[in-house]
């Protein structure tokens, strides 16, 4: 798959290239791209337990083990205004 690079994509290649870092701008992309990959891999991962907490929340809030949104804003409010009392 021909690509084509910006000025600045190649100059940073170069840069990696002439610091020592990769032989050359070859294994430097392959680097860059097995980084990405395992990005991806970790953000799929994320994603599929993030969609399973909430899967897990929506069974719960259907058969009514929710919490009141209200009480616990009103609870951690009150949390919040006995910390700031202790610490003055």
């Amino acid at each position: 798959m021909p690509t084509s690079l910006t000025s600045s994509q190649e100059a940073l290649l170069q840069r990696l290239v002439d610091t020592g870092r990769f032989q050359n701008a070859s294994e430097a992309l392959e680097t860059a791209l097995r980084l990405l990959e395992e990005a991806d891999q970790h953000y799929q991962q994320w994603l599929a337990e993030t969609k399973r907490k909430l899967a897990i929340g929506m069974d719960e809030l259907d058969r009514g083990e929710g919490l009141n949104g209200e009480a616990v804003i009103k609870r951690l409010q009150a949390k919040i205004r006995q910390a700031r009392s202790q610490g003055s």
